[in-house]
Formats: structure tokens, C-alpha cells, sequence
């Protein structure tokens, strides 16, 4: 919450966690806290003004030029997100194909405690920490999306490259920042993505600020609650659980596995992919597709599908005339030759050896159906 003796507090901590994923690129992230320090500025002012105070010299002037790079950064995004409601997505989990698991334990764990508060106390009270681990592009950072929208939660994503600082004793400040945000926006979810990164097992070899930073964390996230009047939940995502330290597996008392898609998930996703392009696929061909693609991930099949596209456009251009330009009208529909061609440039990116840890540390510490 604003300190007493700041009442821009909330402002800067957006301001803070805005040029941190400014200089990382996420553009969107960075004009969702762009967005609030600005609105933050304005409300803030304006109360001050209204009982005869006078806002800090410049603190506007700092406003203006957050909102104005908001739209900047908005102008790039494709499409581009409301920005008169930071942080909430459009996102849906019911169109996210498969993790019928995962959604289940989603809804009771976040959902449904977000939604109904008065009914999740004491014994029933959420828990504070979610982690969603599994081989990589399996959508983690979509279902934590479609769950905060899902919530009518303000999702607040962060990676934990962000919350690190060359400079002693910034890491920490980031982190109280990201908490201070995610309290003032509750019912809010905070999002780090490869959490393992930030809050590692503990090791000889580990800097001071590195501990830090990770000690902060543990304590900002030892703070939150999931109460009616301050609901805040964090969430993390990432590929190598085995790694994360057991003060931090204990935080996160919701630990999901996000597998690779079966057979139904990637049917669905195959439908969903093509469905927007003219194809010449009979039911059969797509079921032989999709049983060409176990062990394709949730991106793998978005690759496979990107790349089985170009072929019409490859056959159409290999047919013009000289001077002859191109014409979508006239490509020809999307056959099994072009996946199976497809098939021979994308690959699984997901070693199967690799699936064995991820079996391992769920039958250890994840929820099971």
C-alpha cells in the first residue's frame, strides 16, 4: 500500500516494474505498469488538489510521459489491448485444448476462491502459491492468463530476469514494488515466469544479492493473502522444478504438471490452427496428422502448422509467369502433403528422455488426479 510519507508510493512502484520490462522488450507488460503509474499520478493529484494539497514538482510531468509511452509501446502490439483495463486479458480456458487436470485444480485452487471469498475460509482458505511446471510450450504463461481472466483478477507478469539489478539492493526494491502493485490492484495474480531462475536451491557458490533478492521474495510472499478484502496469489512457471529450493516448494502449495498435449489436445489444436484457412483435409487426414505429432508440443504444433501453410504459397509461386505477382485467391487448398512436408522441418522440441523428470518430481510433489 502508498506509504504515508509518499503518496505517489504505488506510482513509482509501477514506474519501476514499467522500465524493467521496458528494457527487456515485453512491451505489453510494460505499458500495463506504464498505464497504472499514470492513472495512479492523476487520481492522486487530483485527491491532493481537492483537500488543498500540492503534488510533488514534476510528479505530473512524470505522469504524462508514462502514458504517453504506453501508447507507444500499445501502437506496436498486434492486435492491441484495451488500455483502459490494465492487466486483464482476454484470454479464455475453455479454449485452451486439453490440461483437463490442470483446470480442474486451477478452478478450485484460484477461481472459484477469487470469485466466491466469503466461501473459501479457514480450512477451505486458497492457497497463496500455484506453481505450473512442465517441458517447455505447453502454454504455462496462457492457462495463468486465462485463469487470472477467468479470476477477475489483474494479472501482473514479471520474469525473474526483471527483479534482478546489477546495482546492490535494487532487486530488492523491484520486488516489494511488484507486491506493492499487486496489493493496491487486488484481486490481482502475480505471474514470474522461470521462477526457478530467481528462487533456485541454495548453493555455496550463490552471491549475496542473489540470496537477497530471494529472501524478499520468500517474505513478500510469506506477506500476501487470499482474505475478501486483499486477495493476492502468486504464481509461477517453470521448466525445471528439480531446481527450485524446498523453502520455495513449500510457498507454492498447488504444484500442477503442464504434460505435453495428447491425442484429443492436439486434434484440437490442429482444428483450431487451420480453421481460419481454406484446406482440402478429410477427418481421416487429420487424425493421421495428429497421431504424427506425438511428442509435439503445444508451440511444436503451432510451428508444424506455420510451416505446413507455406506450402500452398510455395506451389502457387512455383507456377507464375514471369511478372506474374502472387494471388491469395488463387492458392490452393491445404492438403497432408504440406504437414507431412512440414514434418520433416519441425521437430519435437522436447527431448523424450527429459519426460522422465517431469513424471518423477509430479509423483513426488504434484496434485494427482
Amino acid at each position: 500500500m502508498a506509504s504515508p510519507h509518499d503518496p505517489f508510493a504505488d506510482a513509482r512502484a509501477s514506474a519501476q516494474l514499467a522500465v524493467a520490462a521496458d528494457t527487456e522488450g515485453r512491451a505489453a507488460s510494460a505499458a500495463d505498469h506504464y498505464e497504472r503509474a499514470a492513472l495512479t499520478i492523476s487520481k492522486v493529484a487530483q485527491r491532493m488538489r481537492a483537500h488543498g494539497g500540492v503534488p510533488a514538482p514534476g510528479i505530473e510531468t512524470a505522469g504524462a510521459q508514462y502514458a504517453d509511452r504506453a501508447r507507444a509501446l500499445r501502437a506496436t502490439l498486434k492486435p492491441a489491448k484495451p488500455a483502459e483495463q490494465p492487466g486483464f486479458l482476454s484470454c479464455e480456458l475453455a479454449k485452451i485444448a486439453g490440461l483437463g487436470l490442470a483446470k480442474r485444480v486451477l478452478e478450485e485452487a484460484v477461481i472459484e476462491p477469487f470469485l466466491n471469498p466469503g466461501v473459501y475460509t479457514g480450512l477451505r482458505a486458497p492457497p497463496r502459491g500455484v506453481l505450473l511446471f512442465g517441458p517447455p510450450g505447453t502454454g504455462k504463461t496462457l492457462l495463468a492468463r486465462a485463469v487470472s481472466r477467468e479470476a477477475k483478477a489483474c494479472f501482473l507478469s514479471v520474469s525473474a530476469s526483471a527483479l534482478t539489478s546489477k546495482w546492490v539492493g535494487e532487486g530488492e526494491k523491484m520486488v516489494r514494488a511488484l507486491f506493492s502493485v499487486a496489493r493496491r490492484y487486488a484481486p490481482s495474480v502475480v505471474f514470474v515466469d522461470e521462477v526457478d531462475s530467481l528462487l533456485s536451491k541454495r548453493s555455496a557458490g550463490e552471491n549475496d544479492a542473489s540470496r537477497r533478492i530471494k529472501t524478499e521474495f520468500l517474505v513478500q510472499m510469506d506477506g500476501v493473502t487470499t482474505g475478501e478484502g486483499d486477495r493476492v496469489l502468486v504464481m509461477g512457471a517453470t521448466n525445471r522444478p528439480d531446481e527450485l529450493d524446498d523453502a520455495v516448494i513449500r510457498r507454492f502449495q498447488r504444484r500442477v504438471l503442464i504434460p505435453l498435449p495428447d491425442a484429443a489436445g492436439r486434434k484440437t489444436m490442429l482444428a483450431s490452427l487451420v480453421a481460419g484457412e481454406v484446406t482440402a483435409l478429410t477427418k481421416a487426414e487429420a487424425s493421421q496428422i495428429v497421431s504424427m505429432t506425438k511428442g509435439y508440443s503445444g508451440s511444436d504444433v503451432r510451428s508444424l502448422c506455420e510451416e505446413a501453410a507455406q506450402g500452398p504459397v510455395r506451389e502457387a509461386r512455383a507456377s507464375l509467369r514471369p511478372g506474374e505477382r502472387l494471388d491469395a485467391s488463387a492458392l490452393p487448398p491445404l492438403r497432408k502433403r504440406h504437414f507431412v512436408e512440414a514434418l520433416r522441418v519441425v521437430r519435437p522440441s522436447v527431448p523424450p528422455e527429459s519426460l522422465a523428470m517431469y513424471e518423477d518430481w509430479a509423483r513426488a510433489y504434484a496434485v494427482r488426479s
